[in-house]
């Protein structure tokens, strides 16, 4: 909870944690200046078929007032950046994703999704990743 604090201070507005949104419990949910929403779901990486039940998860949460949602994983691998390619690479394959992919750093990069709840309306997923592996 020391981390949803840190935000309150930052931002005028609320931060909670575990709160409902559209279909589910997102793990964060701030929502700052006059209703814009920023919802961010954290995962432990378990696999390709896991992390694409994660994106999944996390549009299921967005609604059409929502332009983006943030997928923060967490790793503990060797090759941390290899992982993230491959992850870049298989995001692409997903039906859902519009547009071209945006790379913006080494363990940050974008993807562009039609919203299941309206398919007019696209929605950008960030997809950041930390290392946590140790030997």
């Amino acid at each position: 909870m020391g981390e949803l604090t840190s935000l309150n201070t930052v931002f005028e507005g609320k931060a909670v944690g575990e709160a409902f949104c559209n279909r589910g419990k997102t793990d964060i949910y701030l929502n700052i200046d006059r209703g814009n929403i920023l919802i961010v779901e954290c995962k432990i990486w378990k696999g390709k078929s896991e992390y694409i039940s994660a994106i999944n998860q996390l549009l299921s949460y967005l609604t059409w007032r929502n332009n983006y949602g943030i997928l923060i994983t967490f790793c503990r691998i060797n090759n941390f950046l290899k992982l993230i390619g491959e992850s870049f690479d298989f995001v692409g394959e997903i039906s859902d994703v519009r547009n071209a992919m945006k790379r913006i750093n080494d363990s940050h990069f974008i993807s562009y999704h039609k919203l299941p709840s309206d398919e007019s309306r696209n929605v950008e997923i960030h997809h950041v990743f930390y290392n946590l592996f140790t030997k």
